[in-house]
């Protein structure tokens, strides 16, 4: 199975389940747009096709996929749909956004909210007054870039 989309970084401060409940930053990739194309298997003569992707149409509501989906009672991440092999976003996606895409935005992270970009530019800004890499690194957002030490 190929997943296509082009990953961000999503960071969010989380409480730990320590009796302090302290705080902690929790980075993670998230693909706002993506798609994958699979082969399944199943008994035709209990199931037929046409049900199996309402019943698939229906975990893509109701359930989702990955962190924070509603199935958790987190938030509202992870929702997806079931579409034919000629739709148009599907197709631009694996024309556009496989996996020479998805390791060139992995090298370069562009932060996936102003929050992300927030603290990522904290982090950066941090490690240069600590003395712990040379030069300070540009924080990415929405196709814009500044410098770690000035607030997008």
């Amino acid at each position: 199975m190929d997943i296509y989309g082009i990953p961000q970084l999503f960071m969010s401060i989380v409480r730990s389940a320590d009796m302090n409940h302290t705080p902690d930053v929790r980075t993670r990739a998230i693909v706002p747009l993506w798609c994958c194309h699979f082969t399944m298997q199943f008994v035709e003569t209990i199931l037929k096709s046409g049900q199996i992707a309402h019943l698939l149409g229906a975990a893509g509501i109701l359930a989702g996929i990955g962190d924070w989906r509603q199935q958790k009672g987190g938030g509202n991440f992870g929702q997806f749909a079931v579409v034919s092999e000629e739709d148009a976003a599907m197709r631009g996606l694996m024309r556009n956004a496989g996996r020479k895409a998805q390791d060139a935005a992995l090298a370069d992270p562009a932060c996936y909210d102003d929050e992300s970009t927030k603290m990522l530019a904290w982090f950066y800004e941090e490690l240069e007054q600590r003395k712990l890499t040379p030069a300070p690194r540009k924080v990415r957002h929405n196709g814009t870039t500044a410098d770690a030490g000035v607030e997008a």
